[in-house]
């Protein structure tokens, strides 16, 4: 996939096309046990994460954001009526999540907390 980053390097968008290639390779959910994750291990993840982030940082940081602090928090803390109505896009990578931040003395200058 690398070569086809390259264009991108200069650019401000986001490769969309990533996202078709996430979806091919059957490992959106990482850790997750339900909605068709892959229900991976940690050092599964990880290793994939490592993998992700040796090609793109970007697309690395994308998917980090949209399963570990968007869809595990979701699949923690969300009752079932959320998870129900909310995880099968986030799955299918149809949808993204991901979290705000901002603190009324700070805004959103985490390591000031």
């Amino acid at each position: 996939m690398e070569p086809k980053l390259h264009p991108y390097i200069e650019e401000t968008s986001f490769p969309r096309f990533a996202v078709d290639e996430i979806k091919k390779i059957g490992i959106n959910g990482l850790q997750i046990k339900d909605f068709g994750s892959p229900g991976l291990s940690n050092l599964e993840a990880g290793s994939i994460m490592y993998e992700m982030n040796k090609q793109d940082g970007s697309i690395g940081m994308f998917f980090l954001v949209h399963n570990c602090l968007g869809m595990s928090v979701l699949d923690q803390l969300a009752d079932e009526e959320q998870k129900k109505r909310l995880m099968p896009d986030l799955m299918a990578l149809n949808k993204f999540i991901s979290f705000g931040l901002t603190e009324p003395s700070n805004g959103s200058d985490a390591s000031a907390l």
